[in-house]
């Protein structure tokens, strides 16, 4: 059986703790592995979660607890990505984004 995958193309991303100095964030994604009835389909048997700080006053992501099967950090760098971005446009941390590509 082969290693299973991320769904890194749709990242639930939530706020667990702010704090004057950072804000905490949970990412998680969905685990697919082939389907065994059919050839070429995937299927969702779990999810998988990671955790990141932000630095408020650096503006600054930091990986505390890496996602199993995060490979290259591609969902840690999409899901910190995506707040980074939300505070620049909002000025504010949000309590729930999603990042969805493909």
């Amino acid at each position: 059986m082969s290693e299973p995958l991320l769904d890194w193309q749709c990242i639930l991303i939530q706020k667990d703790k702010e704090v004057a100095e950072h804000v905490d964030y949970f990412f998680t994604c969905d685990v697919l592995e082939r389907d065994p009835r059919y050839k070429k389909r995937s299927m969702c048997t779990g999810q998988r979660r990671g955790l990141f700080r932000v630095h408020k006053n650096e503006l600054r992501a930091e990986l505390l607890f890496p996602m199993e099967f995060d490979t290259g950090q591609r969902s840690f760098d999409n899901a910190a990505n995506k707040i980074l971005r939300a505070v620049q446009s909002t000025g504010s941390f949000p309590d729930l984004e999603t990042f969805m590509c493909g």
